[in-house]
């Protein structure tokens, strides 16, 4: 597969990863305030892409990534797509084919932290992505508990959405954003993308 390629193609994925690589670090996934050793993304996607769709790859200790689905199709209306979770037990409409993935790590209070996430990428480089996070155990911090639905503007000018709301034991981040110099969706896409999430439990 040519690694440029494959690189744009999935950058939405890679860059969400990041992120959850972070993520998993605060206050609200493992009880401790300390930040994460950094992970190169581009060494992992190059290890992931060599490996059965399935497979299992720690990218540090205690915290593993698997990749379950690459540009998976599952058309709806308007050309959209219905990108079900393959573990994370929900759903959510995106305008193209899309990444399904998922983070495992253990908590610094000792519970396990899953990640499901979903990911893609459309003309012009905008980057749509949904990562649900929740604690194995079912447990619920207080932080967490603290978490109401909000949808917030990123950037100034305005360069994207991001909505987080708690789905039932999980914490949902959604976002749309431009990673290049085009403009964003119409605001009826991106209306569309952070309205759809459904829990499939």
């Amino acid at each position: 597969m040519d690694r440029t390629l494959f690189t744009k193609e999935h950058q939405a994925s890679l860059l969400a990863m990041r992120t959850l690589v972070i993520v998993l670090a605060t206050v609200l996934l493992t009880g401790s305030s300390q930040a994460a050793p950094a992970v190169d993304m581009e060494e992992v996607w190059a290890k992931l892409e060599k490996l059965p769709r399935g497979t299992e790859l720690e990218i540090k200790k205690g915290v593993s990534i698997t990749l379950h689905r690459m540009q998976a199709k599952s058309p709806i209306r308007g050309g959209w797509h219905r990108a079900v979770s393959t573990h994370g037990n929900y759903s959510v409409e995106v305008p193209a084919t899309f990444n399904d993935y998922a983070m495992r790590a253990s908590a610094q209070d000792g519970v396990g932290v899953q990640v499901d996430g979903i990911g893609t990428t459309t003309e012009g480089d905008i980057a749509w992505g949904v990562t649900c996070i929740r604690r194995v155990d079912g447990s619920v911090t207080p932080e967490s508990k603290a978490i109401t639905d909000k949808t917030e503007s990123v950037g100034q000018p305005i360069r994207g959405w991001t909505r987080v709301r708690p789905l039932g034991d999980r914490i949902c981040t959604m976002s749309v954003e431009a990673k290049g110099t085009a403009p964003l969706p119409p605001s009826a896409s991106i209306k569309r993308f952070l309205n759809s999430l459904k829990s499939t439990k």
